[in-house]
């Protein structure tokens, strides 16, 4: 976590506290995907990149871990990147609809996003509850992106603690 990225922690933290304080279900599951760099990953032979190979760089923000419904595994940008633990996990549970926080926006949501996109799966970003290690220029970057190739409706803007953005939610459900 970066001073970049400690806001996106922060504002998910948040969202998940609103949502149990509230008892309301904004969210039936909590998925949290967790990065580790494997050996013969294109990030360690193209990029040179070795980090995030193991605890404690690959866990899960303490703070946020107990809210998590589900941990699964990744070794690439995208949560479906080769990855049918995630697909079989949304399958199993008759998950139809994904709104994605994280880090990096970027990177890592946006190519989840896409992935889901692919899959004919309804995509919503919660602009707040993302950031990108690089700065406010990756994630903003990576919110147009996203914008621009899911629609204009996939960003959700509303402050995390707001009956707006709980309305938002509720609307797609």
């Amino acid at each position: 976590i970066t001073d970049f990225s400690a806001s996106a922690i922060k504002n998910i933290e948040d969202l998940l506290k609103f949502e149990k304080e509230r008892d309301v279900a904004l969210f039936q599951y909590v998925i949290f995907t967790q990065f580790i760099n494997i050996p013969g990953s294109p990030f360690q032979d193209l990029m040179g990149w070795n980090k995030m190979q193991s605890p404690p760089d690959t866990d899960i923000v303490s703070s946020l871990a107990a809210y998590a419904s589900a941990i699964v595994e990744k070794n690439a940008y995208s949560a479906f990147h080769q990855n049918y633990k995630f697909e079989n996990y949304l399958a199993r549970n008759k998950i139809d609809t994904l709104y994605l926080g994280g880090i990096d926006t970027n990177a890592c949501v946006l190519a989840t996003a896409i992935g889901a996109f692919e899959r004919h799966i309804p995509t919503f970003v919660i602009e707040k509850c993302c950031a990108s290690h690089s700065g406010r220029n990756y994630h903003d970057m990576g919110i147009a992106l996203i914008e621009n190739t899911l629609g204009k409706g996939s960003i959700i803007r509303e402050e995390v603690n707001s009956m707006e953005l709980e309305k938002k939610i509720y609307v797609r459900k």
